[in-house]
């Protein structure tokens, strides 16, 4: 229905990354968005650790024309 969804970001030549704990998926999460991919997996990364996530890893990630 995308009653409950929001943009967090927009991707404008670069990349976004949302990072999740692995074994409690519904659990942690973290995303960014940055000009190199490497740059937005990391920090969406640290992001999942920061809010608790203990076995986080990069669940999606997506990069425009420049990324």
């Amino acid at each position: 229905s995308g009653e409950t969804c929001k943009i967090v970001g927009e991707i404008r030549r670069g990349c976004a990354a949302l990072a999740i704990d692995a074994k409690h998926p519904c659990g942690s999460f973290g995303w960014a968005v940055n000009s190199h991919l490497g740059k937005a997996e990391n920090a969406s990364l640290r992001r999942c650790y920061e809010f608790g996530g203990r076995d986080c890893v990069v669940r999606a990630w997506a990069c425009d024309e420049k990324g």
